[in-house]
């Protein structure tokens, strides 16, 4: 664990996330306590650089998940407060909180139980308040790494769900709503569910 607070672990965060690879990041912050990195991980949710922005996604489910075995309830907080980022009446605009709600209830069913239905359900009652395009289609990547692990723990309605975005005119947010209805489909078909 780098000596001091939490300016000094995201510095040291921030180069790491730059010069290593997912697997060298996973091991070096391994060797700290889990609750120690995962207010930096969040923060580096808001760079939206290519080399930053997808290891602090996957970092941010994989330390989630290890907090998760070590203290639920600090876990579940941490999954709060990022769903509550994406509520209007939060006054946050919540940069980052739907990939990495993704990455985190893709990591575990246990805590997919809890969530995956609360990620759909920003699509099933919020549509209308969800007006930033890059929100949007972090909702459904963040639904679709969630169905193509979890697809079980699923409403019946999620293609019902979906279909509305499939005809989106915008192609970004098209590709992943069909990418979901197909896993959804796909795994009930084979009797995955």
């Amino acid at each position: 664990m780098p000596e001091g607070g939490f300016r000094k672990r995201k510095a040291l965060l921030t180069r790491w996330i730059r010069e290593y690879d997912v697997p060298e990041l996973k091991a070096r912050l391994a060797e700290a306590p889990t609750a120690a990195w995962v207010h930096p991980v969040l923060t580096l949710l808001y760079q939206r650089e290519e080399t930053v922005f997808p290891k602090a996604v996957e970092l941010c489910g994989w330390l989630v998940q290890r907090l998760w075995e070590e203290d639920r309830e600090a876990a579940r907080n941490v999954i709060r407060r990022l769903f509550w980022s994406l509520n209007e009446e939060s006054g946050a605009i919540g940069w980052g909180a739907p990939e990495a709600l993704g990455a985190i209830i893709a990591s575990s069913e246990p805590i997919a139980r809890e969530y995956a239905r609360l990620l759909l359900s920003l699509l099933r009652t919020q549509a209308s308040f969800i007006d930033h395009p890059s929100i949007l289609n972090g909702i459904l990547w963040a639904a679709v790494r969630v169905v193509g692990s979890f697809p079980q723990l699923m409403d019946a309605d999620v293609p019902d769900v979906l279909a509305p975005y499939c005809d989106h005119p915008d192609p970004a947010t098209r590709e992943p709503a069909r990418i979901v209805i197909s896993l959804f489909e796909g795994k009930s078909s084979t009797g995955s569910m």
